[in-house]
């Protein structure tokens, strides 16, 4: 028997299906229109940005900032994020990399190693929890349904190849390049939102771009050391952002608000926000870095606010606040309560150096914390032995001899050294045995 036929008016642009649980459709088309018309508004200022530094995307600049903040034209995606994160450089010094990469399974199979790294079963799960609703990841061709609208069109999924192939060959060769991380849940869909404007390669390089340059170090290591010290900052900043919400969530003493936070770093908003919202999200991040993470989690709280405030039973606090993010269907309003109320600018200012400064006195602690526990091991029980009281470092042999063009120290602020020596596979990596916060259970779930 026939699959029923698709009606396309129930998916968006990008080939995902409009939800309405918790915006109406009405809702979801006005705010759909208005980024239309926004989007048609920028193109302009966009061409006459690219025509008059012939033809090229322009340096790294305050108006280039700008620009991107009010929003990257959906057919531009592609070449402003891959230029402006450092990943077309990252490419250009590595040629035949990904290949390489991607040659290991089969090595690894013809060497009789099955499955060919830890990673490649729980990739192969993960394929078919990606997208499940989006008319491009689907294993069986939907007919009539055009190819995803950015990608190149000289390198187009097809039904011999559908677009949930070149997922699986981005996340193996990443597991075999990284082997520091190898895979992460979350990292699936990452990919997959990246595969809808670019082909496999880029989106490759993107990965490694996002992982090695600007997010913080440990996000995805297989104690996500990264995510609980950034969650450990990120509580502390919004203590002072956002005290009133703070204050309602503790009350109810079920669960610290950093837990459910937590998501929304790991994924990059991805499945988190609404699709338009969270592209908006990229646009920023891969120009300005893991700072943006923060100012649309503020933004979000500080938008959710004034009804957490009006709720009285602590478990709908907690429904409300996990599902703010999908009630964030105007892009334009997240964006500029991002800006205007945190941005470096604005009276509650949050900059790369708070975040930095607040990070550096984190680890400083958790330092002073296992030296402590293995001061007090040697003088005890005589030694040896990992602690569990606090983060352990250790010189991971997470190293692929093939890494050329160096990471920025900035998180993303800054232009791109090429140098071996400052990439950071192969660098001290955070391992298991760390003491988690109360609720971390729902970050080391993502392993």
């Amino acid at each position: 028997m026939a699959a029923p036929p698709v009606d396309f008016s129930d998916y968006d642009q990008y080939g995902f299906r409009i939800e309405s649980q918790f915006v109406s459709r009405s809702q979801w088309q006005r705010a759909e229109q208005e980024s239309a018309k926004s989007a048609a508004k920028h193109a302009v200022k966009w061409k006459e940005m690219i025509l008059s530094n012939g033809g090229y995307l322009p340096d790294r600049s305050e108006k280039v900032k700008k620009m991107i903040r009010k929003g990257v034209p959906p057919p531009l995606r592609r070449n402003v994020w891959f230029e402006y994160s450092g990943a077309k450089v990252r490419m250009k010094a590595n040629p035949g990399v990904y290949a390489a990469m991607l040659a290991r399974e089969q090595q690894s199979l013809d060497a009789g190693i099955r499955p060919a790294n830890e990673h490649i079963d729980i990739i192969e799960r993960d394929l078919h929890r990606t997208f499940p609703d989006n008319l491009h990841f689907k294993r069986t061709p939907i007919p009539n349904c055009p190819p995803p609208p950015y990608t190149d069109p000289s390198a187009p999924p097809s039904p011999a190849d559908p677009l949930v192939n070149h997922l699986r060959r981005v996340l193996v060769a990443f597991s075999f390049f990284n082997t520091e991380i190898g895979y992460c849940q979350s990292l699936n869909y990452i990919v997959g939102l990246l595969l809808l404007f670019m082909p496999e390669e880029e989106a490759f390089w993107m990965l490694v771009v996002m992982c090695e340059d600007l997010l913080p170090h440990g996000m995805y290591s297989k104690s996500l050391s990264g995510t609980i010290t950034e969650m450990k900052v990120f509580k502390d900043i919004v203590r002072e952002k956002c005290k009133t919400l703070v204050e309602k969530v503790q009350a109810g003493g079920i669960v610290d608000l950093d837990m459910l936070v937590s998501p929304w770093f790991l994924t990059i908003y991805v499945n988190i926000l609404p699709v338009e919202a969270a592209l908006r999200t990229w646009d920023c991040f891969f120009f300005e870095g893991n700072k943006i993470l923060y100012r649309i989690a503020l933004a979000i709280l500080k938008l959710a606010e004034d009804d957490v405030s009006k709720l009285k039973d602590p478990m709908e606090v907690v429904q409300y606040i996990q599902n703010a993010p999908k009630r964030m269907v105007d892009a334009e309003k997240l964006m500029k309560t991002a800006f205007q109320r945190f941005g470096s600018k604005a009276v509650g200012k949050l900059s790369h150096h708070d975040i930095d400064n607040k990070r550096d006195k984190e680890i400083s602690r958790q330092s002073m914390e296992r030296a402590r526990s293995e001061s007090g091991r040697s003088n005890g029980a005589g030694g040896g032995g990992s602690s569990n009281g606090g983060l352990q470092a250790s010189s991971a042999g997470g190293g692929n001899g093939f890494l050329s063009a160096g990471r920025r120290s900035d998180g993303g602020a800054s232009s791109l050294n090429a140098s071996a020596s400052n990439s950071r596979a192969g660098s001290a990596s955070y391992v298991s045995g760390a003491s988690t916060p109360t609720g971390s259970a729902s970050i080391s779930s993502y392993r």
